[in-house]
């Protein structure tokens, strides 16, 4: 089945089916991110199309079996003390499809991009405690934490520790 995933940046017209994604990582992970479906702007039709075609600084690849099963998106630093870094964000795997490579296809995909990238060195990323298979899986890949924020998140009743990591590249 990993043979037959298609990994590519996702397009405008990908914006509904990511939305629909999306929808879904933030109402079954709550505690994997820090938005949450109340204030995600990447709820909003016209932001995530906006968002897609405006590729100059930021891409959102996706994993494609026959349906959108999973993302990820990157975007470089915008000020000039920055430009050397750039940020991985919402990365998330349908359940489902867990644990058959589709994570580790995404990610390379989103470092080989950043390679690419003029001027970039680093990759950070930040997760939370309780994302222990995305930690594992970033770990593998290379990232290293650099530090770790307690009570970085508060979610019903609860404060979450964050790790914060980061590829040279």
């Amino acid at each position: 089945m990993n043979d037959q995933i298609l990994i590519r940046p996702l397009i405008p017209s990908d914006a509904e089916t990511f939305i629909k994604l999306r929808h879904e990582a933030l109402e079954k992970e709550p505690l994997m991110f820090a938005a949450s479906v109340e204030d995600d702007l990447a709820l909003s039709l016209s932001f995530v199309r906006q968002a897609l075609e405006d590729t100059d600084k930021s891409i959102t690849f996706g994993a494609f079996l026959t349906e959108l099963i999973g993302v990820v998106g990157i975007y470089r630093e915008s000020s000039l003390k920055a430009l050397h870094k750039a940020r991985l964000w919402g990365f998330y795997v349908s359940p489902v499809y867990r644990d058959i490579g589709v994570g580790g296809k995404l990610l390379s995909s989103a470092i080989k991009y950043t390679r690419n990238l003029n001027g970039v060195r680093q990759i950070h990323l930040s997760v939370h405690k309780c994302a222990a298979p995305a930690l594992h899986l970033y770990e593998k890949l290379g990232f290293q934490t650099w530090g770790i924020e307690p009570n970085a998140l508060f979610y019903d009743g609860e404060f979450m520790t964050a790790h914060h990591m980061l590829l040279e590249v």
